[in-house]
């Protein structure tokens, strides 16, 4: 059976979507609320900024080194875009100490395995078109052999 429906009842079908009745989270009502989650800060948003309307916090709150949040003395921090308790912070620092400690710890890795691949590599450098191959224990002695190669061109500084 097919039913007819009119323009009328398609909008009326529609207005619990456009009061922000929804169950999505993403709704029109969440608009109004666009205001700073900081005690007695409530500036509104609206025009502000799309991170800090993401996360609603205002700039000043966001750089506070403490601000009142449901009472509690916290601080926003940059990695986790959220506010924690200022115990969870290292002296003025903007970053919790357990994400700075993911974030130290990925970059030890990375240096450490940077520098191990650079040891077992020798390195090379290009010279006017000749390749030059030089490890860590290597007699420059050697190099006076490219010094007659018609490659090697040289010139004067003046």
């Amino acid at each position: 059976m097919i039913r007819v429906v009119s323009a009328g009842q398609r909008l009326s079908a529609m207005v619990p979507f456009i009061n922000g009745s929804s169950s999505s989270g993403n709704n029109i009502s969440d608009i109004g609320s666009l205001r700073c989650q900081a005690d007695q800060c409530g500036v509104d948003l609206r025009m502000g900024k799309t991170y800090h309307k993401r996360h609603k916090v205002c700039e000043r709150h966001s750089r506070a080194a403490v601000v009142l949040v449901s009472g509690v003395g916290q601080r926003f921090c940059q990695q986790c875009s959220k506010f924690h308790e200022i115990s969870e912070f290292d002296d003025n620092k903007k970053s919790c100490r357990e994400r700075l400690a993911g974030h130290n710890e990925r970059r030890r890795k990375t240096h450490s395995k940077v520098k191990a691949e650079d040891e077992q590599k020798p390195s090379e450098c290009r010279m006017n078109g000749s390749l030059l191959k030089a490890t860590r224990n290597s007699n420059f002695g050697e190099m006076s052999d490219l010094r007659g190669s018609p490659n090697m061109k040289h010139s004067r500084i003046k």
